[in-house]
């Protein structure tokens, strides 16, 4: 048992977006758990009142998404260097960004744009990884990068507060989030809900979860433990972090796939420059000509090869950069299945077709393909279905298969979603808490309060 001083709980939740409120909401209904769910903002709602994944897209998370999204984008992106050059002007990378920025169509704002998209990807949460194996010439990219990072996500705060109703997710709050928290509310004997609280660390104390929140003189106690909340949120409380090592022993995550669609990678080293154009228009034919699978491509570069392919996006293109990485997403359905289909025959399958189109497009034969071109295909994940995945070690790996749940140990979960439509994507998060409210229930918690 905990210390008598803490407060203690059959469940803890953390986060109150639309996975939590549904997740206390079936507990309420279906237990006699007594539950505290802890928010950091000031209402509840998560991503689907701040709508930070939105119609079109779910491949990224986080600011760098946003870019696209923003009434007032010309303010945003006046915050970046203008004299940035990414890309040339006739390249596809460019026409792609310039039809997002649509009235905003000149250079120097395709320019920006690409910049801040790199930037800003995820640089947060991985800054620390990045210092470790990275070259002083990338960290000195990085400490630039940092106050950008800061600049944005203050835009976004005060976007959200005062264009709140431009957000197109008002009908969804009005639908799902206001009757879900009003129902829970009515059940307030059972159920304590702090906003504006965030988790500062998690603790094990013999069989139960400690949870610290921002009075430090204050801790609650819970046999099992619920993180409702997107892997940047994780990164940016560092709930995980502060977890002692033995502890995420006994760390497990709720996530799932919701998309029939497929999204691929493929890593390409090339040590000779004057290939470059030629090992693009490879692969962007291979990427065509497989069941028009091919919707955009994204080319990047990497200067260091002890960096996952996953930095490559918040690099600008410098002497020395050896590697490109380029970035598939959301195949149609057939093209998905055509894939899977010839990955589980063959391991080997795309790797290669990559070759052959490298050969076809270089113009030479197998035997004479240049040593300095490698071609490795990186990863590749296709689903029609929801996944639940236990012990996710890395949290931005998506490929997994069901994983065996909830064990031997009390563990606790993360539950996020990644889909292009924005209603499939509350739709996931919905049966992914009642995945999660089905496990706790097997445990057959009754405390007494």
């Amino acid at each position: 048992m905990p210390p008598p001083d803490v407060n203690k709980f059959d469940v803890i939740v953390i986060g109150l977006g639309i996975g939590g409120l549904q997740l206390v909401n079936l507990l309420l209904d279906q237990t006699e758990m007594r539950i505290c769910a802890f928010e950091s903002a000031e209402s509840v709602g998560g991503l689907v009142v701040t709508k930070s994944f939105a119609e079109g897209e779910g491949h990224n998370m986080g600011p760098s998404y946003h870019l696209k999204e923003h009434v007032n984008l010309e303010q945003l992106l006046n915050k970046f260097d203008s004299n940035c050059t990414c890309f040339p002007e006739s390249s596809p990378e460019s026409a792609f960004f310039y039809s997002a920025l649509r009235k905003e169509n000149t250079q120097a704002h395709a320019n920006k744009y690409i910049h801040a998209m790199r930037v800003l990807d995820d640089i947060k949460e991985r800054s620390e990884y990045l210092s470790k194996g990275a070259t002083e010439e990338n960290l000195k990219v990085l400490q630039k990068a940092l106050p950008w990072y800061d600049e944005i996500v203050d835009f976004e705060i005060n976007y959200f507060d005062s264009e709140s109703d431009k957000c197109v997710c008002g009908d969804y709050q009005k639908e799902l989030i206001d009757p879900l928290f009003q129902k829970i509310k009515k059940k307030d004997k059972r159920v304590s809900i702090y906003l504006k609280n965030k988790v500062k660390f998690i603790n094990k104390f013999e069989n139960d979860w400690l949870v610290q929140i921002n009075d430090v003189s204050t801790q609650y106690a819970c046999t099992h433990l619920v993180v409702a909340a997107p892997v940047p949120a994780l990164g940016q409380i560092k709930l995980l972090t502060d977890v002692p090592e033995d502890v995420k022993e006994h760390v497990g995550y709720l996530s799932k796939t919701i998309t029939p669609k497929a999204s691929m990678r493929v890593f390409v080293r090339i040590q000779n420059k004057n290939l470059v154009a030629k090992v693009c228009n490879a692969v962007k034919a291979l990427l065509t000509n497989h069941n028009k699978y091919y919707m955009h491509l994204l080319t990047t570069l990497e200067g260091n090869k002890s960096l996952s392919p996953l930095w490559s996006m918040i690099f600008m293109p410098e002497e020395g950069c050896e590697y490109y990485d380029f970035l598939l997403a959301y195949c149609d359905s057939d093209a998905a299945d055509f894939l899977h289909t010839k990955y589980q025959r063959d391991n080997n399958i795309f790797d290669n077709l990559l070759r052959s189109a490298l050969e076809k497009s270089l113009g030479i034969t197998a035997n004479e393909l240049p040593a300095e071109i490698d071609a490795q295909y990186i990863n590749f994940y296709s689903s029609n279905a929801y996944h639940v995945w236990e012990r996710e070690t890395d949290l931005n790996s998506h490929n997994r298969e069901t994983a065996r749940m909830a064990k031997k140990h009390r563990i606790h979960f993360v539950g996020e979603a990644y889909s292009e439509n924005y209603r499939t994507w509350i739709e996931g998060a919905l049966v992914t808490a009642k995945a999660a409210a089905d496990i706790l229930q097997k445990h057959k918690i009754t405390n007494s309060p």
